[in-house]
């Protein structure tokens, strides 16, 4: 069986567009959804518990999520691939 894997951010018009997913697709379907910290968050506990009540409140039993997690949080002021961003310490 062909499964489609789209990689979403984990924002709300994403998850909101998986909730209208059709009933027979729900089951061929895998997104993948990034764990996306908004512009005030520095702390991935805020970002992964919002996104959790999101998921809760638009995603319908039935569809898998994957969830990518990436390195959105470096320690340090460093960016996703380890450099220090200007202005950082």
């Amino acid at each position: 069986m062909t499964v489609y894997t789209p990689i979403l951010k984990g924002r709300r018009p994403a998850l909101q567009a998986l909730g209208h997913v059709a009933d027979r697709v729900k089951g061929n379907i895998r997104p993948i959804i990034e764990v996306v910290p908004g512009r005030r968050d520095e702390d991935i506990k805020v970002v992964v518990t919002r996104l959790a009540k999101a998921v809760g409140r638009y995603i319908p039993e039935g569809v898998n999520l994957t969830f990518d997690t990436g390195s959105p949080f470096q320690p340090d002021g460093a960016d996703q691939r380890g450099r220090k961003e200007a202005g950082s310490r």
